[in-house]
């Protein structure tokens, strides 16, 4: 399958030091953890490591090792950054021929602090990627994939996201697109004039939450009754889930998005696992237990893995096991690219799947 990857694209610095401590606040039920560092104090970084990231290049390079022809789109200043991605694409084998160069905005950085509980915060200046325009969209390079992989888009770029859709569509290309933060909730208009032209939407828990408040712009006052049966089922379909003061059910979420146009439609739930759904029936894969290292680039894996083998024509059932599988293979690692799994490694994990795990329930 052909396949085209557009978003950003960031060199990694990884800073390693001594952990400084953690602070947790409690407030509204919910706890808050926050790394810390002590004013005026002077923080000795042990090591630096340095890895290309970016949606657009973590997913590029997972569809790659899994054997996709691959060609991604992206932006980058014209700086020693650049060449340091451009040398580690081409060593995935993945075509960058499409993508351009700022010649007054440096390439995007990230600076990733590792917190003591496996998760991340990160520093991150966008640079160049906030400055592509329409007219460097690589309409050429749509008009030959298979398949178009739409990743993050920040800032007013993020208003790109219809002309790419639609230009795709045109073309009868799958779109799938995993959307950030900043396109539920700032730009989320733009979103909802692409919906029409997208096959596939993955988010993760809180940006359903922020997108069926964005849609819906009222609440939705509904609870789950206590049923007996429902002990057995997965949290997210025995729970309500609540944005701010609006209640709705992950059913409700999935027909509303439905009802915008995607075909499928996919919530991850952290450690507890992936729900997704074909408009009949929603199917619950539990996530593969690991030790974490690192949660970066953990959601790039899934959504990469998980749309390869749905678009290359593979039961639904088998596109959540690998995307599980890869994801989990990601965590046991710093960066976002080096657990990444090649075709023959997953198709190793795959001989051995138990397709038992996965439970269908009525949408």
């Amino acid at each position: 399958m052909k396949v085209l990857t557009i978003g950003s694209a960031m060199h990694d610095i990884f800073m390693q030091y001594d952990y400084t401590g953690t602070v947790y606040v409690y407030a509204d039920n919910k706890r808050q953890t926050f790394v810390m560092f002590e004013e005026g104090r002077k923080i000795e970084i042990e090591n630096l490591k340095h890895h290309v990231g970016g949606g657009a290049l973590n997913s590029a390079t997972a569809f790659a090792r899994l054997g996709n022809t691959i060609c991604s789109f992206f932006k980058t200043g014209t700086d020693a950054e650049h060449e340091f991605i451009r040398k580690k694409l081409e060593h995935e084998g993945i075509d960058i021929a499409y993508s351009v160069q700022a010649t007054d905005t440096p390439t995007g950085n990230s600076f990733v602090l590792p917190c003591e509980s496996g998760d991340r915060t990160i520093l991150v200046y966008r640079g160049a990627n906030l400055t592509i325009t329409s007219e460097e969209l690589p309409r050429e390079a749509i008009e030959d994939a298979d398949l178009v992989y739409i990743t993050p888009l920040g800032g007013t770029t993020s208003d790109l996201l219809p002309e790419i859709a639609s230009l795709a569509k045109e073309h009868n290309k799958m779109v799938a697109i995993t959307p950030g933060s900043s396109q539920l909730t700032k730009h989320v208009d733009t979103l909802k004039q692409a919906l029409p032209h997208i096959d596939l939407m993955i988010l993760n828990c809180s940006e359903a939450q922020q997108l069926m408040d964005a849609l819906m712009g009222c609440p939705i006052k509904k609870q789950i009754s206590e049923k007996d049966e429902a002990v057995h089922m997965p949290s997210l379909l025995r729970t309500s889930v609540r944005p701010r003061e609006s209640y709705f059910t992950l059913p409700q979420f999935f027909k509303m998005i439905l009802s915008h146009g995607p075909k499928h439609v996919v919530v991850t739930n952290g450690k507890e696992g992936v729900y997704a759904t074909d408009g009949t029936q929603i199917y619950f894969c539990p996530s593969v237990k690991t030790n974490v290292i690192s949660t970066l680039g953990a959601g790039d894996a899934f959504g990469s893995t998980f749309t390869s083998y749905l678009g290359n024509g593979n039961p639904l059932e088998k596109a959540l096991y690998a995307g599980v599988n890869n994801s989990a293979s990601v965590l046991l690692h710093l960066d976002a690219q080096t657990g990444l799994l090649t075709r023959k490694q997953m198709d190793e994990k795959l001989a051995s799947m138990e397709l038992a795990q996965i439970q269908a329930f009525p949408l």
